[in-house]
């Protein structure tokens, strides 16, 4: 008995959309600002600003943070933002991770690469913005998901990644 055309047409789609990726442990990449101004303060205006990377678990306990990455900014806004490599750590092989951000520093859109830059995952930044008297705050933040192979595991507090900025 010939299969019938529903049946070639469920074949099909489930071959072309079936995942070719890791089936492990889920890590959740997140690039972070955070910018205040007042134009009053003890000493007049003041400014502060702050930005950082870190690997995340899916419940939330913090794997590795940086506040820089290689000497300079994890997420910037000039040409295709910032590119860099982690290895070693608990990763087997190699992680690369983009952030570009927008003209405010905030970080505007970011996606985890494989080691030939193949992209893996994408996310799409936001901003909070919060407005106290006379003084403004910003914080800024995007962030997306990569899997470890199976049977890999990385735990908190993890140390040992080896960076390498790649682009700006």
């Amino acid at each position: 008995m010939a299969p019938t055309n529903a049946l070639k047409a469920l074949c099909l789609s489930s071959a072309l959309f079936a995942s070719f990726g890791y089936c492990g442990q889920v890590i959740n990449a997140v690039w972070s600002s955070t910018a205040f101004n007042t134009i009053s303060g003890p000493s007049g205006s003041e400014t502060s600003y702050g930005e950082g990377f870190a690997l995340i678990k899916d419940d939330g306990t913090e794997i590795w943070s940086t506040k820089e990455i290689d000497g300079g900014t994890g997420c910037m806004g000039i040409g295709d933002g910032t590119i860099f490599s982690l290895t070693d750590g608990c990763f087997e092989g190699e992680f690369r991770f983009k952030c570009k951000s927008a003209f405010d520093g905030h970080p505007k859109d970011c996606s985890v690469l494989d080691k030939f830059a193949n992209e893996i995952n994408s996310g799409i930044g936001g901003v909070d913005t919060s407005f106290i008297g006379i003084s403004i705050g910003q914080d800024g933040h995007c962030g997306t998901s990569f899997e470890l192979k199976d049977g890999v595991e990385c735990g908190e507090g993890t140390t040992g990644f080896t960076v390498k900025r790649l682009l700006n």
